[in-house]
Protein backbone atom coordinates (compact mmCIF):
# COMPACT_ATOMS: atom_id res chain seq x y z
CA UNK A 1 0.00 0.00 0.00
CA UNK A 2 1.21 3.47 -0.72
CA UNK A 3 0.11 7.13 -1.26
CA UNK A 4 -2.96 6.55 -3.00
CA UNK A 5 -4.73 3.93 -1.12
CA UNK A 6 -4.70 6.37 1.68
CA UNK A 7 -5.24 9.75 -0.39
CA UNK A 8 -8.56 8.42 -1.63
CA UNK A 9 -12.28 9.87 -1.15
CA UNK A 10 -13.76 6.87 -1.30
CA UNK A 11 -16.90 5.70 1.07
CA UNK A 12 -16.79 2.42 0.14
CA UNK A 13 -14.25 -0.66 0.46
CA UNK A 14 -12.11 -1.29 3.18
CA UNK A 15 -8.23 -0.10 3.82
CA UNK A 16 -6.38 -1.88 6.57
CA UNK A 17 -9.03 -3.88 7.06
CA UNK A 18 -11.43 -1.05 8.53
CA UNK A 19 -14.36 -0.65 6.46
CA UNK A 20 -14.25 2.59 5.20
CA UNK A 21 -18.58 3.36 5.66
CA UNK A 22 -18.44 2.56 9.16
CA UNK A 23 -16.05 5.65 9.55
CA UNK A 24 -17.16 7.92 7.91
CA UNK A 25 -15.64 10.85 6.83
CA UNK A 26 -12.58 9.87 9.21
CA UNK A 27 -10.86 6.96 6.44
CA UNK A 28 -11.62 9.95 3.55
CA UNK A 29 -9.01 12.14 2.35
CA UNK A 30 -10.19 15.85 0.79
CA UNK A 31 -9.92 16.13 -2.71
CA UNK A 32 -10.10 18.69 -5.43
CA UNK A 33 -11.19 17.62 -9.09
CA UNK A 34 -9.56 20.22 -11.64
CA UNK A 35 -11.61 18.57 -14.42
CA UNK A 36 -9.75 18.87 -16.52
CA UNK A 37 -8.16 22.37 -15.91
CA UNK A 38 -4.87 23.46 -14.83
CA UNK A 39 -3.02 23.99 -11.60
CA UNK A 40 -2.61 27.58 -11.07
CA UNK A 41 -1.25 29.45 -8.29
CA UNK A 42 -4.37 29.11 -5.93
CA UNK A 43 -4.28 25.83 -5.78
CA UNK A 44 -1.94 24.90 -2.79
CA UNK A 45 -3.98 27.50 -0.94
CA UNK A 46 -7.33 25.23 -1.82
CA UNK A 47 -5.79 21.91 -0.68
CA UNK A 48 -4.55 23.61 2.90
CA UNK A 49 -8.17 24.95 3.44
CA UNK A 50 -9.46 21.98 2.21
CA UNK A 51 -6.98 21.04 5.68
CA UNK A 52 -7.62 23.20 7.76
CA UNK A 53 -11.50 22.47 7.73
CA UNK A 54 -10.98 19.28 8.59
CA UNK A 55 -8.44 19.39 11.60
CA UNK A 56 -8.32 23.26 12.41
CA UNK A 57 -6.56 26.19 11.51
CA UNK A 58 -4.00 24.98 14.43
CA UNK A 59 -2.99 21.96 12.61
CA UNK A 60 0.76 20.27 12.07
CA UNK A 61 -0.39 19.23 8.33
CA UNK A 62 -0.51 22.27 7.91
CA UNK A 63 2.67 23.50 7.98
CA UNK A 64 4.56 19.93 7.55
CA UNK A 65 2.65 19.32 4.28
CA UNK A 66 4.52 17.81 1.35
CA UNK A 67 3.71 17.69 -2.26
CA UNK A 68 4.05 14.75 -4.51
CA UNK A 69 3.50 14.88 -8.59
CA UNK A 70 4.65 13.23 -11.61
CA UNK A 71 6.32 15.65 -14.75
CA UNK A 72 3.32 16.78 -16.44
CA UNK A 73 2.18 18.49 -13.41
CA UNK A 74 6.09 19.62 -12.60
CA UNK A 75 5.45 21.17 -16.05
CA UNK A 76 2.69 22.65 -15.31
CA UNK A 77 3.82 24.49 -11.94
CA UNK A 78 7.27 25.52 -13.67
CA UNK A 79 5.24 27.08 -16.65
CA UNK A 80 3.74 29.74 -14.01
CA UNK A 81 6.82 30.99 -12.89
CA UNK A 82 7.60 31.98 -16.73
CA UNK A 83 6.11 35.12 -16.88
CA UNK A 84 8.06 36.44 -13.87
CA UNK A 85 11.32 35.32 -15.10
CA UNK A 86 10.47 37.13 -18.73
CA UNK A 87 9.30 40.08 -16.50
CA UNK A 88 13.12 39.50 -14.53
CA UNK A 89 14.60 39.60 -17.97
CA UNK A 90 13.63 43.02 -19.09
CA UNK A 91 16.52 44.74 -16.75
CA UNK A 92 19.17 42.51 -18.31
CA UNK A 93 21.16 44.58 -21.51
CA UNK A 94 23.45 42.46 -24.34
CA UNK A 95 23.44 40.88 -27.25
CA UNK A 96 22.63 37.41 -26.78
CA UNK A 97 19.20 36.11 -25.51
CA UNK A 98 18.73 34.56 -22.05
CA UNK A 99 18.24 31.32 -21.59
CA UNK A 100 14.29 31.44 -20.06
CA UNK A 101 14.12 27.97 -19.10
CA UNK A 102 15.20 26.51 -15.86
CA UNK A 103 17.49 23.44 -15.82
CA UNK A 104 15.17 22.04 -12.39
CA UNK A 105 11.75 21.57 -11.59
CA UNK A 106 10.20 24.21 -8.69
CA UNK A 107 11.81 22.93 -4.94
CA UNK A 108 8.41 24.73 -3.61
CA UNK A 109 4.63 25.14 -4.63
CA UNK A 110 2.43 27.37 -2.45
CA UNK A 111 5.43 27.80 0.46
CA UNK A 112 4.98 23.82 0.23
CA UNK A 113 7.86 21.27 -0.25
CA UNK A 114 7.52 20.34 -4.11
CA UNK A 115 8.78 16.67 -4.78
CA UNK A 116 8.22 15.35 -8.63
CA UNK A 117 8.69 11.67 -8.88
CA UNK A 118 8.81 10.06 -12.67
CA UNK A 119 6.68 7.24 -11.33
CA UNK A 120 3.65 9.74 -10.08
CA UNK A 121 0.25 9.19 -11.72
CA UNK A 122 -0.10 11.48 -14.46
CA UNK A 123 -3.10 14.73 -13.41
CA UNK A 124 -2.73 13.98 -9.85
CA UNK A 125 -1.02 15.92 -7.08
CA UNK A 126 -0.68 14.57 -3.70
CA UNK A 127 -0.49 16.61 -0.38
CA UNK A 128 0.48 14.86 2.54
CA UNK A 129 2.28 15.09 6.04
CA UNK A 130 5.22 12.97 6.53
CA UNK A 131 4.58 12.87 10.61
CA UNK A 132 1.34 10.87 10.09
CA UNK A 133 3.22 8.07 8.05
CA UNK A 134 4.75 5.11 9.46
CA UNK A 135 6.06 1.89 8.78
CA UNK A 136 3.49 -0.85 10.22
CA UNK A 137 5.81 -4.14 11.38
CA UNK A 138 3.45 -7.16 10.88
CA UNK A 139 6.28 -9.88 10.79
CA UNK A 140 9.37 -8.95 12.93
CA UNK A 141 12.60 -9.11 11.08
CA UNK A 142 13.95 -13.08 12.02
CA UNK A 143 15.22 -15.78 10.09
CA UNK A 144 13.24 -17.72 8.27
CA UNK A 145 12.57 -21.25 9.84
CA UNK A 146 12.63 -24.14 7.87
CA UNK A 147 11.15 -26.53 10.58
CA UNK A 148 12.04 -27.28 13.90
CA UNK A 149 13.72 -23.97 14.33
CA UNK A 150 16.29 -24.77 11.82
CA UNK A 151 17.35 -21.38 9.98
CA UNK A 152 20.42 -23.02 8.05
CA UNK A 153 19.65 -25.65 5.25
CA UNK A 154 21.82 -27.19 2.33
CA UNK A 155 21.47 -25.46 -1.00
CA UNK A 156 19.81 -28.13 -3.11
CA UNK A 157 21.51 -29.05 -6.56
CA UNK A 158 19.39 -28.42 -9.66
CA UNK A 159 21.35 -29.66 -11.88
CA UNK A 160 22.49 -32.71 -10.72
CA UNK A 161 20.34 -33.86 -7.90
CA UNK A 162 21.48 -34.22 -3.84
CA UNK A 163 23.10 -30.85 -2.41
CA UNK A 164 25.85 -28.79 -2.80
CA UNK A 165 28.30 -27.81 0.07
CA UNK A 166 26.99 -24.47 0.57
CA UNK A 167 24.07 -23.67 2.73
CA UNK A 168 21.35 -21.01 2.89
CA UNK A 169 19.94 -19.05 5.22
CA UNK A 170 16.85 -16.21 4.50
CA UNK A 171 15.50 -13.38 6.59
CA UNK A 172 11.54 -12.74 6.19
CA UNK A 173 9.71 -9.77 7.25
CA UNK A 174 6.17 -8.44 6.93
CA UNK A 175 6.48 -4.52 6.42
CA UNK A 176 3.34 -2.18 5.02
CA UNK A 177 3.42 2.15 5.02
CA UNK A 178 0.67 2.75 7.40
CA UNK A 179 -0.80 6.97 7.33
CA UNK A 180 -2.59 7.56 10.89
CA UNK A 181 -4.65 10.77 9.50
CA UNK A 182 -6.23 10.31 6.51
CA UNK A 183 -7.54 13.85 6.87
CA UNK A 184 -3.34 15.50 7.33
CA UNK A 185 -3.60 15.30 3.41
CA UNK A 186 -5.47 16.60 0.34
CA UNK A 187 -4.90 15.73 -3.46
CA UNK A 188 -6.07 17.02 -6.22
CA UNK A 189 -6.87 14.97 -9.75
CA UNK A 190 -7.68 15.82 -12.85
CA UNK A 191 -5.35 18.11 -13.58
CA UNK A 192 -4.71 19.19 -17.28
CA UNK A 193 -0.88 18.30 -18.02
CA UNK A 194 1.58 20.82 -18.51
CA UNK A 195 2.58 21.32 -22.03
CA UNK A 196 5.12 18.89 -23.08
Amino acid sequence: MGLRAYNSNATTGTINGLIRASYPGRLTTPSVNLQNGPVVQGTPARMTTLIGRALGAESEALKDLVLYTGPDQGIAIQNLYYNVLIANAQEVKGDKSLDMAKKHFPATFGGHELIVGWNALPGRVDGFCPNTWYLGEMLPLQLYDFGGGVTVAPVPDTVNGGYLTSSIFYYVAALNLVNSNFRAACYVFNAAPGLI
